[in-house]
C-alpha cells in the first residue's frame, strides 16, 4: 500500500437513498458535489473495547460492537454551493431520513455510505 494525502477528494451527497445496499445501488444515485471541502475527517467504523476481568485468570480483551460515527468534514461556508445548501437541510432534518454519501478519492475507488440526518 502507498501513502497519499488526501489532495483532490471529494465528499457529494444525495437527498435519495439506494434501492440496494451495495455499490450498484449507490452507483445509481445521482449526487451533488459539496464545495469547498477543507477536510473530510474520519472515515469507517470504531469498533467499542469490551473488556472482561475474571477472579482467576488475566484481563481478556475483545472487540465489540461498530460505530459508524459521524462524519464532520471541514468547509467554507458557500450559500451558493448546491452541496452545501442539501448538507445544511441535512443538518436541519428532523425526520431521521437517511443522505447518502460519496466520497471520490484521488486515487481509489468510490465509497459510499447512507447517513442519517
Amino acid at each position: 500500500m502507498s501513502l497519499i494525502t488526501g489532495a483532490g477528494s471529494t465528499l457529494a451527497i444525495s437527498f435519495a437513498s439506494p434501492a440496494t445496499e451495495d455499490a450498484t445501488g449507490y452507483a445509481a444515485l445521482t449526487y451533488t458535489k459539496i464545495g469547498n471541502i477543507e477536510k473530510i475527517g474520519p472515515v469507517g467504523p470504531q469498533f467499542a473495547k469490551v473488556e472482561f476481568q475474571p477472579l482467576d485468570a488475566p484481563k481478556q480483551k475483545l472487540k465489540g460492537a461498530a460505530d459508524n460515527g459521524l462524519l464532520s468534514p471541514s468547509l467554507g461556508h458557500d450559500s451558493a454551493d448546491a452541496g452545501q445548501n442539501i448538507l445544511r437541510t441535512a443538518g436541519f432534518d428532523k425526520t431521521n431520513k437517511f443522505y447518502s454519501m460519496c466520497m471520490t478519492l484521488r486515487r481509489w475507488s468510490v465509497g459510499w455510505r447512507a447517513r442519517r440526518s
